[in-house]
């Protein structure tokens, strides 16, 4: 996510970075943030959990879940998925469409 953070950045996103659930809450309550993007490759679950709690406290912030082995997981509701290891033009375009409200 790092390399992710770096060339979001030079692309002219305004990129916070955090690794703390807890920290992502508190900076949502903070400042205005579009996009949220969750890396659920070590738990899609725990993902899943922390995005609809994004969703209920902040509907106005879009939700992006990055993992693995996506073709195993049912869609939930909404929540946009994306492949890890996809292009990151692919992943900036979905941000970029996440930002303005439109479907991945």
């Amino acid at each position: 996510m790092r390399l992710a953070c770096f060339l979001l950045s030079r692309r002219g996103f305004d990129v916070q970075s955090t690794k703390r659930p807890k920290e992502l809450l508190e900076l949502l309550d903070r400042r205005r943030v579009d996009v949220a993007i969750l890396d659920g490759t070590a738990s899609f679950t725990d993902a899943a959990r922390l995005a609809g709690a994004i969703e209920a406290l902040h509907p106005e912030v879009s939700v992006i879940v990055v993992a693995e082995n996506l073709e195993a997981v049912e869609p939930i509701g909404n929540l946009r998925l994306f492949p890890k290891w996809t292009a990151f033009d692919e992943l900036a375009h979905s941000i970029e469409r996440a930002h303005l409200g439109l479907a991945s």
